[in-house]
């Protein structure tokens, strides 16, 4: 439902959509993800970047695993020693 929305540019009912996906499957990547893509289709960047932290900490408290690589490409990283995430700015 959450891809759908997105597609739609109905992006708060997305956000809305991913939210209850996550909130009721919080170890399911693939909600996470969707949300991610919610967020950044909305512009909300912050919002992507937070959601994505918020998987990777659960998925590694949880199942000592990290997000995939299809997720991580969402967020780039700034730096691959250990540095936080970072957005690229639009257009990059």
């Amino acid at each position: 439902m959450t891809e759908r929305l997105t597609a739609t540019n109905r992006h708060g009912e997305a956000v809305a959509a991913g939210l209850a996906a996550v909130c009721a499957e919080p170890l399911r990547e693939s909600a996470h993800r969707v949300l991610v893509k919610a967020h950044l289709a909305a512009g909300n960047r912050g919002a992507a970047l937070r959601q994505y932290e918020q998987c990777r900490r659960v998925l590694h408290e949880e199942l000592a695993l990290e997000p995939s690589a299809s997720l991580k490409a969402l967020v780039p990283l700034a730096a691959e020693d250990g540095a936080r995430p970072r957005l690229q700015p639009s257009g990059v």
